[in-house]
């Protein structure tokens, strides 16, 4: 205890001596115990770094410094077979054009004579040319023109500098390039390291001045100015990727330039037609043509080609059991009709639900029951809102019937009597059409009003004649309901129909003309504007129903 062993009885007993006690000062057993301390902390210190050394992610490790724009490499050889005495490395120079991933890892190549495409790679695949001379974009693009031009003094400066890199690299006691001299802290160089990192970044500012490049855009009605950091693209479908992505342009253009010897505008082929200062200008391609050569028409294969995919179209929706396709089916038809091009059942002009499917849960035996029920509720009183409900749910039914077996028109009112009601007539053609039959026809006759009372006032003969005996009954300033009287009973004159059959006109005990329908089974009309309505209803009922569509 406090450093000191404890004096036991059984100590005493054996004979142990007692532990001699040595005298010191408190401070130096305490500078003593500090010392193993820090030795403790140290040796933890050395652990904890070398433990997280271990810990480095492996993708890391073994990564190269990412190599600069326009860096000579090589591309690795993939040889299939035998491949023992062939070269590893492939002997054609490819410069580097970007970075895909910003850590050195994909690069986007090219060969350095501009022939072939770009290629992505990774930095396994590439190894880099010893004792390269980086040449800015302008000069190599020139240098591979082999035109006779003199180099900018950026390149030579960007020349010099990277010789020099090797010289700071001596002093790092290190291999570096410049990529890896702009990223290393200032003591680690010497001074002539430092005067020559400085002579770098001038000659490098000096270089990006001169490839700095301004063109002026003439895109539709607007005029926009282009900043080209990295100097013209060696391409025009570069130049128009960095114009589409500048200007948010989403539609295909193709791009021409200005020529300042002609002073018009020509089509740009390379980028070499253009310069520092330039105008260019966007313009919507024009659609191709897509007219077939050697055909009479120009478009025979692909019609073709949507006639048998319209075949395969039919075929699929005739496994699913779709109603509008089976009905055509030769062995859906009758015995006399059993030929495929013959009676042929397609949907009307605005006929929405032609054939409609049944509805889910529903066949061909439970509809006819609910049939059987509809003629038992349309012998009762006050059943309309019930008797609605019974003909919405049996009209894929009915539809079925009427289309498939073509019933007379005895039948379809032995079977579906409520169908001959005025109200359900006009939902019924709302189902089918999803139009209001009474509000259509209405809206129609309106509009045509004028031209059919021009039409009716220009017929002569005996035929103008009925025609005046009707329009001078009517007032010199009639309302809307007369005016609509007048004109339905001149155009049933005019198409030859006769208003006998439809309306009767009786005289009550003082005088006045009551219009009311032919037929007692008819409901009792209060007024002449319930009368027209009943009219119109009976009308489009008839041969003539077919002009409101």
């Amino acid at each position: 205890m406090f450093g000191r062993k404890p004096q036991l009885p059984i100590d005493a007993l054996l004979g142990v001596a007692e532990e001699e006690m040595v005298e010191g000062m408190v401070g130096d057993w305490v500078q003593e115990q500090q010392e193993f301390l820090r030795f403790a902390y140290a040796s933890a210190q050395r652990q904890l770094t070398a433990a997280t050394m271990r810990q480095v992610p492996t993708s890391l490790k073994g990564i190269a410094p990412v190599l600069p724009y326009g860096a000579i490499v090589y591309r690795r050889n993939h040889f299939q077979g035998r491949n023992k005495i062939q070269d590893i490395w492939d002997s054609t120079p490819y410069e580097v054009v970007k970075c895909l991933d910003g850590g050195g890892r994909v690069y986007t190549i090219r060969q350095v004579d501009g022939l072939g495409p770009t290629r992505n790679l990774h930095r396994s695949e590439l190894r880099v040319v010893p004792g390269q001379v980086i040449y800015p974009v302008a000069s190599r693009r020139e240098h591979s023109n082999h035109r006779n031009v003199t180099e900018p003094a950026g390149a030579v400066c960007v020349r010099e500098a990277h010789i020099h890199t090797g010289r700071v690299g001596g002093f790092l006691n290190q291999q570096c390039g410049v990529a890896d001299i702009l990223t290393l802290p200032p003591n680690q160089f010497s001074p002539h390291g430092l005067q020559t990192l400085h002579f770098l970044g001038a000659a490098v500012l000096q270089l990006f001045q001169e490839m700095e490049a301004k063109l002026r855009v003439i895109i539709e009605d607007r005029i926009e100015k282009l900043v080209l950091l990295s100097g013209i693209p060696h391409t025009v479908e570069e130049l128009q990727a960095v114009v589409k992505e500048t200007f948010g342009i989403s539609y295909d253009f193709s791009l021409q330039y200005l020529d300042s010897e002609f002073e018009d505008y020509f089509t740009l082929n390379k980028c070499d037609q253009i310069k520092h200062k330039d105008t260019i200008k966007s313009r919507l391609r024009q659609m191709q043509s897509h007219l077939e050569t050697g055909t009479f028409s120009g478009y025979y294969g692909l019609q073709q080609s949507i006639k048998y995919k319209m075949v395969n179209y039919h075929t699929k929706l005739q496994g699913f059991g779709v109603p509008e396709v089976i009905c055509n089916a030769v062995k859906h038809k009758r015995f006399a009709d059993q030929k495929s091009a013959k009676n042929i059942k397609k949907p009307r002009k605005a006929e929405v639900n032609y054939l409609p499917p049944y509805p889910a849960g529903e066949d061909k035996e439970s509809q006819e029951h609910e049939r059987i029920e509809l003629l038992t509720e349309v012998k009762k009183r006050d059943n309309d809102k019930l008797i609605k409900e019974k003909m919405a749910k049996t009209f894929a039914h009915r539809r079925h019937e009427i289309i498939n077996q073509t019933p007379s028109i005895e039948d379809i009112k032995a079977r579906w009597p409520a169908l001959f009601k005025a109200s359900h007539l006009q939902d019924e053609f709302h189902r089918i059409t999803t139009v209001h039959l009474e509000s259509k026809f209405m809206s129609k006759l309106d509009e045509y009003t004028p031209k059919l009372l021009v039409l009716f006032h220009s017929k002569g003969g005996a035929l103008g004649w009925r025609l005046q005996v009707i329009l001078l009954k009517a007032p010199r300033h009639p309302c809307i309901n007369m005016t609509r009287e007048v004109v339905i009973r001149c155009l049933m004159v005019y198409l030859g129909e006769s208003t006998d059959q439809l309306l009767k006109e009786y005289e009550d005990a003082d005088g006045e003309c009551v219009t009311g329908p032919c037929s007692t089974k008819d409901e009792n009309l209060q007024n002449q504007d319930t009368n027209i309505r009943a009219y119109c209803r009976l009308w489009c009922c008839g041969r003539r129903c077919e002009s409101s569509d």
